[in-house]
C-alpha cells in the first residue's frame, strides 16, 4: 500500500511487515494507523510467509518447528522481490513484526542484516529459556 504519488524508483521508504505463526492469516485490510507512514511517504507491504495459514494447512506446517527456517527465507525473499521491482532499497526498507513476527525479524536481521535499513522487533519472542 502506498500513497498516490509514490516513485518506485528504488529509492522511497516501505516497511515490511509479517507474523508467520500458529497458523494465523494477516489480512491485507485497511488499518488507520498505517496512514501516518503513508503521509511520511512509506509504503507498507505485508509479506506472506510460512506459519500463516493463506496457502493452507501443508503452507502452516512447512513454517514451524524444523521448518521455521522457511519462514525467516520467505521474509527475506520478499524483500529482495521489493527491491528488485524497485519500490524501495536495502537503504530504505524496514522489518517489522511482533511477538512471533519479533522473532521473525530477529532471525531476519542476522541472516540478511545487508537488506534493511532498520527493524522493529515489537515485543519479540525470542527468550532463550
Amino acid at each position: 500500500m502506498y500513497k498516490k504519488g509514490y516513485k518506485i524508483d528504488g529509492k522511497a521508504p516501505l516497511l515490511l511487515y509479517a507474523y508467520g505463526s500458529y497458523g494465523i492469516n494477516i489480512e491485507s485490510t485497511f488499518r488507520s494507523l498505517r496512514l501516518s507512514l503513508l503521509d511520511r511517504g512509506f509504503a507498507f507491504a505485508i509479506a506472506h510467509v510460512r506459519g500463516g495459514e493463506e496457502l493452507g494447512r501443508h503452507w502452516y506446517e512447512d513454517g514451524k518447528m524444523l521448518n521455521k527456517k522457511n519462514t525467516y527465507f520467505d521474509f527475506i525473499d520478499c524483500g529482495k522481490y521489493l527491491v528488485a521491482e524497485k519500490y524501495t532499497s536495502p537503504n530504505s526498507m524496514f522489518a517489522m513484526g511482533g511477538s512471533a513476527g519479533g522473532l521473525l525479524v530477529g532471525a531476519v536481521i542476522n541472516y540478511s542484516p545487508e537488506l534493511f535499513k532498520g527493524a522493529i522487533a515489537a515485543v519479540p519472542f525470542v527468550d532463550a529459556a
